[in-house]
């Protein structure tokens, strides 16, 4: 199933959860109070599918602007896509 579209890439489920499966626990999202939200509940769901929309804003807006080249921009989107990919439209 699909959870979202920004621009030309789509972030299923299944991406979704392989990503949050890599992260560490020091690494998921946080709320007021500092802890780790609970990635079972619908607010650390919502916070870290936010998270993973704002990453590809950020790739599309560095594509748009022509930065999408620069190696260490190339690289970083390289190794995003290697850990478990988004699917391009």
């Amino acid at each position: 199933p699909l959870l979202a579209t920004v621009g030309d890439a789509e972030i299923r489920v299944s991406h979704y959860e392989g990503r949050l499966a890599l992260l560490e626990e020091n690494e998921l999202p946080k709320g007021a109070d500092g802890r780790p939200l609970d990635m079972a509940m619908p607010a650390g769901k919502a916070d870290f599918l936010t998270t993973m929309i704002h990453k590809e804003l950020m790739v599309a807006k560095a594509t748009q602007l022509g930065y999408a080249d620069e190696p260490r921009i190339a690289n970083a989107h390289d190794d995003e896509k290697k850990s478990i990919s988004v699917s391009r439209a």
